[in-house]
């Protein structure tokens, strides 16, 4: 998986893992509040292994929108 399909999966996962988390909390079904952490953390997990530049494999920061430029290397990313 390159670094961009890894933002966009975590983002995905973390918004949809947090409606799901704050829906199940109102109506009641604790269930579904669990597996929507469990989406939230897998999507974590995973951009700490994926979110990466393809050359120096330095990890970028999950906060910000992906990098044009490596802030290590400085190699131009697709």
């Amino acid at each position: 998986m390159n670094f961009k399909t890894s933002h966009t999966v975590l983002q995905t996962g973390v918004v949809a893992g947090a409606l799901a988390a704050v829906f199940a909390a109102n109506v009641g079904l604790q269930i579904l509040s669990m597996l929507g952490l469990l989406l939230m953390a897998g999507s974590l997990i995973q951009a700490y292994f994926f979110y990466q530049c393809p050359y120096c494999h330095r990890r970028f920061n999950i906060r910000c929108k992906p990098p044009k430029h490596c802030p290590e290397c400085g190699k131009e990313l697709e």
